[in-house]
């Protein structure tokens, strides 16, 4: 199966015994965990019937077996003990803060890949999670920020909140900080509350300075 660079490298984060896959929906990461060997056992969820049924379509023309198909709200139809790893992606950070509030036991690890309020979900994991890896992966002109976290306490500094804890290696590292800074400069040519202008002024520091660090490593 061909999947693209974001897919890739969320199945690639994925490891356990039972994996939750909330909004499968077409059941690529379904597939492909299974078929890797990167767990034993799905939960393939999804809240719209139509779209578990791309899921469930894929698994039984491969043949593949270990998979239980759940259609409902996020965590909602997992219960207790039933699964060690999730993995939440094509949603906004509230969104997925929404659907781990209700999280059953027993959860150990996450894969998340929110498309926007990453900031948000950040502050929220360092909670009950500690954020191991947290970088930027860069597929047809957009960034998405992939988030692996465990079981624990966090306490992220304002860069991290804002740019992600491993991207400073990462090759797309330069693109996602000018990505943001664009989008920072159109936020500040607009009305905006003196509360709000402090916080994308800091923001725009924050990347500029990150954006002279990395021409002087090169």
């Amino acid at each position: 199966m061909n999947i693209d660079k974001r897919l890739e490298s969320i199945v690639n984060e994925i490891d356990g015994d039972t994996l939750v896959d909330v909004g499968c929906d077409h059941g690529k990461v379904t597939f492909e965990a299974i078929k890797r060997g990167k767990v034993n056992k799905v939960i393939a969820t999804d809240i719209s019937q139509k779209s578990l049924d791309k899921c469930v379509k894929l698994i039984n023309k491969a043949n593949i077996q270990n998979v239980e198909f759940r259609c409902g709200d996020g965590l909602s139809v997992v219960k207790d003990n039933e699964a060690d790893v999730v993995c939440i992606a094509g949603m906004g950070g509230y969104e997925i803060i929404k659907i781990l509030s209700n999280a059953p036991k027993g959860i150990k690890k996450l894969v998340l890949c929110p498309h926007h309020d990453v900031q948000a979900l950040r502050l929220y994991l360092q909670n009950s999670f500690k954020i191991e890896k947290d970088y930027a992966v860069h597929v047809d002109d957009h960034f998405y920020n992939l988030i692996v976290a465990k079981v624990g306490k966090d306490s992220l500094s304002e860069k991290e909140v804002l740019l992600g804890r491993d991207n400073i290696s990462n090759e797309d590292y330069v693109g996602l900080l000018n990505a943001l800074k664009e989008k920072y400069y159109k936020i500040l040519a607009l009305d905006i509350p003196p509360e709000r202008l402090d916080e994308c002024e800091r923001c725009v520091r924050i990347i500029e300075g990150e954006l002279c660090g990395s021409k002087k490593d090169i």
